[in-house]
């Protein structure tokens, strides 16, 4: 059920098996309101359709930092103020 979800996450890794039920599930998704994480397809070099990029609120990559990011933020409206500390040793 797409109802109680926050955002609906969809991998373009379906495409090639199900497509017709990726395009449903990310058009109903966009017809209740609900944002749509698209996940390219892991390690291929493939590129997504573009109507199935357009379904999509946003497109990003198989980073665990930047998926949580972005549902955090179009789920729940959270901003994250992350940010890299490099150590270094000065000599």
């Amino acid at each position: 059920q797409i109802r109680p979800a926050e955002v609906v996450v969809a991998t373009a890794s379906l495409l090639r098996t199900h497509s017709s039920l990726l395009v449903f599930q990310m058009t109903f998704a966009q017809a209740s309101r609900k944002p749509v994480i698209l996940l390219p397809s892991f390690g291929q070099q493939g590129e997504v359709p573009k109507g199935v990029r357009d379904l999509a609120t946003e497109t990003v990559g198989w980073d665990e930092r930047a998926l949580i990011d972005t549902v955090r933020r179009l789920a729940r409206g959270e901003q994250t103020g992350r940010w890299d500390v490099v150590e270094f040793k000065l000599d």
